[in-house]
């Protein structure tokens, strides 16, 4: 993937972590360096990440596509299975 796109290794694998850990809320950018102040002085409260609403559905489709894809995987090995277990019935001698 890394390659493709001519990108490190490292960076996409470091968006994989994030993506793991914290889901889709974990790759927005996130604010650097010193918060700003405001002109009478209070501090600034940093937001917390709360995934919005959009990204709530994102990360729920993205986790069903997931399961979706682990469950058809399990089904084509149980495919497999029943027939290497036929194929073995017929060998069998009588």
């Amino acid at each position: 993937m890394a390659a493709k796109f001519n990108i490190e290794r490292s960076l996409v694998y470091s968006w994989y972590r994030k993506y793991k850990n914290e889901g889709i809320v974990g790759l927005r950018t996130k604010a650097k360096g010193r918060p700003r102040k405001t002109m009478n002085n209070k501090k600034v409260k940093r937001s917390s990440l709360t995934p919005t609403e959009k990204e709530q559905y994102q990360q729920t489709i993205a986790d069903l596509k997931a399961q979706l894809a682990h469950e058809r995987m399990k089904n084509e090995i149980l495919k497999k299975l029943r027939a290497l277990r036929q194929q073995e019935d017929k060998n069998k001698p009588k």
